[in-house]
């Protein structure tokens, strides 16, 4: 008889509440394949036997190979039963964290293990002490304590002899080495740096970010390997702590940081080296032919068809072409006496042809009201009118 057939015979048994008859058989079955269903059925069978220890190292090695074979489903699974056998020994908190670690996996519905509220709040089956990822152990050899609880077994019971067998193992998922760093991705502006840190299940409620002027500490992440632990990031320029924000979604940490000194970081991350200043932002030269002709006295105006674009602006005289502006030494605007539009052209170059494109999307479409530079925010999108506090805003026929 292959493993398949006692297998099989074995999850039927299971379900007809037959426990003894379901170890004997998922027993043999396990020795040639360490399928994780399997695994889970002897675990609930030994349960129901009240032999919770060998059920708590089963569902533990199934959550191993449903992990191995990338089976999420059944890791499920295997938290459930450890939470069943823990429940079982007594160990309420524990039970309890399993219970949250498949609740992270399906991101479903709460699980409460109520019986906990109703211990004292020093009992130490309160305390948490299992990990996210359990021990693993090797398959228990249960075949001289099911001949000992079933001794009519063994004469009922057919001897088979291993033979070769087709079925394809999925390959084992590769083990994510301890040392593999948690994968950033930052996007800058001159004024702040928004870094995105990659850690799947970050519990919001118990990570702290401590924001230090050249140094961001987050106590704790997951990483890939499935460790949990600190995270320091040395930045390479200062921040304003005080200011400074992060938020946690079910993938990643992001993290936006306030540049204590405007202009364009060179790196994320510290060289080690002494800081230098942020590199200010830098308005492109004039074309030396416009140049010349600006000193040229009988130089003739431009023609239509070469004059600067006429970017948007919430000046009551219309669209400015910020490019022509004439700013004087002051840093102003002499057009207006006021330098808001000195601010916008100075934004305006200093930003990539992406942030540029963002810009003239989100002033036009929002009439003025707002101003983005995040192309892929607004691109797929339309930015609504967001008109200022008491301001009701009207659409002209």
């Amino acid at each position: 008889m292959s493993h398949i057939t006692l297998a099989q015979q074995g999850l039927a048994a299971a379900e007809a509440r037959d426990w003894d008859g379901a170890i004997t058989k998922l027993s043999k079955a396990l020795q040639s394949s360490q399928n994780p269903a399997w695994l889970l059925a002897r675990s609930k069978a030994l349960v129901n036997l009240h032999r919770y220890d060998e059920a708590l190292d089963d569902a533990n090695l199934a959550w191993h190979t449903a992990y191995d074979r990338n089976k999420r489903p059944l890791m499920i699974d295997a938290n459930y039963r450890r939470a069943v056998a823990y429940f079982r020994q007594g160990k309420l908190a524990d039970a309890d964290a399993c219970c949250l670690y498949a609740m992270r996996l399906i991101k479903g519905a709460p699980a409460i293990l109520t019986a906990m509220e109703k211990l004292p709040a020093d009992d130490p089956a309160r305390t948490a002490t299992v990990p996210a990822k359990p021990e693993e152990k090797k398959l228990a050899d249960l075949s001289s304590t099911v001949e000992e609880t079933k001794p009519a077994a063994s004469s009922t019971t057919t001897t088979t002899t291993a033979t070769p067998t087709t079925t394809q193992v999925p390959a084992a998922k590769p083990v994510v080495s301890s040392d593999t760093p948690l994968r950033l991705q930052e996007f800058q502006t001159t004024t702040t740096m928004s870094v995105s840190i990659f850690s799947k299940g970050v519990n919001k409620e118990k990570l702290k970010v401590d924001f230090q002027p050249s140094s961001v500490h987050l106590n704790s992440v997951i990483y890939p390997s499935g460790d949990e632990r600190a995270f320091q990031l040395d930045l390479w320029g200062e921040i304003d702590t005080t200011v400074s924000k992060y938020t946690v979604t079910p993938n990643k940490v992001e993290l936006t940081l306030v540049k204590k000194t405007s202009g364009k970081w060179a790196q994320l991350k510290s060289d080690g080296k002494p800081k230098q200043p942020a590199a200010p932002i830098a308005t492109p030269a004039a074309p030396a032919a416009a140049t010349e002709a600006a000193t040229t006295s009988d130089a003739k105006p431009a023609a239509a068809s070469t004059a600067g674009p006429a970017y948007p602006s919430s000046s009551r005289t219309g669209p400015k072409n910020w490019d022509q502006l004439d700013v004087g030494e002051d840093g102003k605007d002499d057009d207006e006496g006021n330098d808001i539009n000195f601010f916008f052209k100075k934004m305006y170059k200093g930003a990539t042809p992406e942030q540029q494109r963002a810009m003239m999307k989100s002033f036009t479409e929002s009439n003025g009201t707002s101003l983005s530079t995040d192309w892929n925010d607004v691109k797929d999108r339309k930015v609504e009118t967001v008109p200022p506090e008491g301001v009701q805003a009207r659409k002209w026929e």
